[in-house]
């Protein structure tokens, strides 16, 4: 793996994940950088999991102070972030995609916030979709089969959570802009690789809440949300959240739960 540009005894690691996503990381990376407190203290990780890109990273490593982690391969989300959370050197990180831009509020707040609430473990930023309204299922409650049920009929619990414009206490935060504590995320073990794309990020909030930290939504902090923009088609798309979803539904609910979901998807999805 070949690395670049380290920056030194930064107070937060800002990690971002590319795969077929180069083009929307110079707006991305500028937005996060475009403020006082966070160019001082924040170092920037870029994994790679697309080797046809790595000329654009290069280049954009040029405008940036970025470390770039070349992985030869697409790992999945989890694993490749798992590998910058390694190397990380700042007590905090950040899980920022691609396809988002900052707002409004400002990252380099994030250490203060943890130093001073020292029970909340992870923070999630507030999503916003193109049309400017908060992202549907950006936060929400532990994930239960319940919870899905009323996700389908249009009835979803989270929806006080990601629409609420105060702080509020949740099971997860989307992993499109999470932070969390270093020393949290390395004992729990990171993200669950097995988790190719999606869920890593509800398994990990639920595996830190067993801590005995909390998980907060944390609307101070607005991210625009492209979604979808690494150009992977609907079917490999659909093909990976099922996946995810029963393997998450195996590993943390009741079998009767996993059973009843699969069923649920043979007949109504």
């Amino acid at each position: 793996m070949k690395t670049s540009k380290i920056r030194r005894n930064p107070e937060i690691s800002l990690v971002y994940v590319n795969f077929r996503s180069a083009r929307f990381l110079r707006r991305s990376i500028g937005s996060v950088l475009d403020s006082r407190s966070t160019k001082g203290n924040t170092e920037i990780i870029v994994v790679n999991n697309d080797r046809s890109e790595s000329w654009s990273l290069r280049a954009l490593s040029r405008e940036f102070p970025l470390r770039i982690i070349e992985t030869g391969e697409n790992l999945g989300f989890g694993s490749a972030a798992n590998i910058a959370a390694r190397c990380a050197r700042a007590p905090y990180i950040g899980f920022i995609n691609p396809d988002t831009r900052l707002l409004s509020g400002d990252t380099g707040v994030i250490p203060e916030l943890f130093r001073k609430y020292r029970k909340i473990g992870v923070l999630g930023a507030r999503l916003e979709s193109d049309d400017g309204y908060p992202e549907p299922w950006s936060a929400g409650e532990e994930i239960t089969l319940w919870q899905v049920i009323r996700n389908n009929i249009g009835l979803p619990a989270g929806r006080r959570i990601w629409k609420s414009g105060r702080p509020r206490r949740a099971g997860f935060v989307s992993g499109a802009a999470l932070f969390i504590r270093k020393d949290l995320f390395d004992g729990i073990g990171g993200f669950d690789d097995r988790f190719f794309l999606y869920f890593e990020d509800a398994d990990l909030c639920l595996r830190s809440g067993r801590t005995g930290y909390r998980i907060f939504s944390f609307p101070g902090i607005v991210f625009r949300h492209d979604g979808g923009a690494s150009r992977i088609s609907d079917l490999s798309r659909k093909k990976a959240f099922y996946e995810s979803q029963r393997r998450y539904f195996e590993k943390h609910r009741p079998k009767w739960e996993g059973w009843v979901l699969s069923v649920m998807r043979r007949i109504f999805l």
